[in-house]
């Protein structure tokens, strides 16, 4: 392939089972797509499909630790079973934010292939609504449509032609330098008026607070939780030991249920609202990092920025280890779930707060890698 044919890539994330469930259909859509690319266009366009290969590693590392600016697209293929994937969750939210720090979410091109319930801008599950929020194809119907019908070739024709647009538009944008990303993502857009070091460090020390009060909160409601529940048990126990059946076992868990409600709720809005600030956040650390490792800084910017790079390692261990805290407090809650109907409602809420924790976390380890690699880094 010479020089000139040389065109962008996607990242092809999707659901295994769901592929086998339709025959194969997904994965030939990835090839269709790419072969009507580059019918369109005379450029390639390199879509990678399989996430445990080294070739899709390589790429990704590539790609997403380093905003470059060669056009590259992430093709998400929105199921069900997508949104109970730990590995497509973390793909999706990662390079959400690695399109945002280039100011360029239109990168993102979700494909809605089946019905998901609660997919909508002010769904629980941060990552529904962040899909929810974007300009995506509508695969509903067409995805029961022959694959030789003219239906489905003039649909896989028409998304060809979306992403060829944008990759032309993205293409023609002038090659941004680090100081000119975060320019733009402190909504200036004038790069000689873009923030320095010092205002990048003086945003998030007053963003960083805010995010700490809410991974403070978490363990609080989860011990309420925890309380309710241990109490329960030990009304259980005494229970079983006057020989009360399973009718008496049944009205406990409805009392449990009422209990649990209002904290359930709670610990779901700070689920919610600890990945909107850790989203919120990703852009401006990005392009701190990326922009604190430029040359030309005085010993003073490098030293504090190194500064700041300890701050946010120690807030990446932070926040791990509340995500084993969360994550050992979920496995204890989904037992007496599955034994009792009336606890499935508070169960299910509580389980939607603790997922965007859990998910949220690829943000963060994304920061520290992000440092370590980190120019700064290597010259200290």
């Amino acid at each position: 392939m010479s020089e000139d044919n040389v065109g962008p890539i996607g990242f092809w994330s999707y659901v295994h089972k769901d592929d086998e469930g339709v025959d194969g259909r997904i994965l030939r859509l990835a090839r269709r797509l790419s072969d009507e690319f580059s019918l369109l266009t005379g450029q390639e366009l390199s879509i990678f499909i399989d996430r445990s290969s080294l070739e899709w590693g390589n790429e990704w590392d590539q790609r997403i630790n380093v905003a470059l600016q060669e056009t590259t697209f992430f093709i998400p293929v929105i199921t069900p079973r997508y949104f109970l994937s730990s590995a497509c969750r973390g793909e999706l939210l990662r390079f959400s934010g690695y399109a945002r720090s280039l100011g360029a979410e239109e990168l993102l091109l979700p494909i809605y292939y089946v019905n998901v319930a609660d997919l909508a801008d002010d769904s629980d599950d941060e990552a529904k609504s962040l899909i929810a929020k974007t300009q995506y194809q509508d695969w509903r119907k067409l995805r029961l449509v022959d694959e030789g019908s003219a239906e489905y070739a003039q649909a896989v024709n028409d998304m060809a032609l979306r992403l060829a647009d944008i990759s032309r538009d993205y293409s023609a944008k002038p090659t941004l330098t680090p100081d000119e990303v975060a320019s733009e993502q402190g909504g200036g857009g004038v790069v000689d008026d873009e923030p320095g070091v010092g205002d990048l460090i003086a945003q998030l020390e007053e963003a960083i607070p805010k995010w700490l009060e809410t991974i403070e909160s978490l363990p609080l409601v989860t011990q309420e939780i925890t309380e309710i529940i241990q109490r329960a048990t030990d009304k259980l126990n005494a229970g079983n030991e006057e020989g009360k059946g399973f009718a008496y076992r049944v009205l406990v868990a409805r009392e449990i249920a009422a209990e649990i409600a209002e904290p359930a709720e709670r610990l779901k809005n700070l689920g919610e609202r600890y990945a909107a600030q850790l989203l919120e956040m990703d852009p401006g650390v990005r392009a701190f990092i990326s922009v604190s490792g430029e040359p030309e800084r005085t010993e003073e910017e490098r030293q504090s920025a190194l500064e700041a790079f300890d701050s946010i390692v120690e807030l990446v261990a932070t926040s791990q280890d509340t995500r084993d805290s969360i994550s050992g407090f979920a496995d204890s809650v989904r037992g007496p779930a599955k034994q009792f109907r009336d606890l499935r409602p508070g169960m299910n809420t509580i389980e939607a707060g603790l997922r965007n924790v859990i998910d949220a976390q690829s943000i963060l380890e994304e920061w520290g890698r992000l440092i370590e690699t980190s120019p700064l880094k290597a010259v200290d």
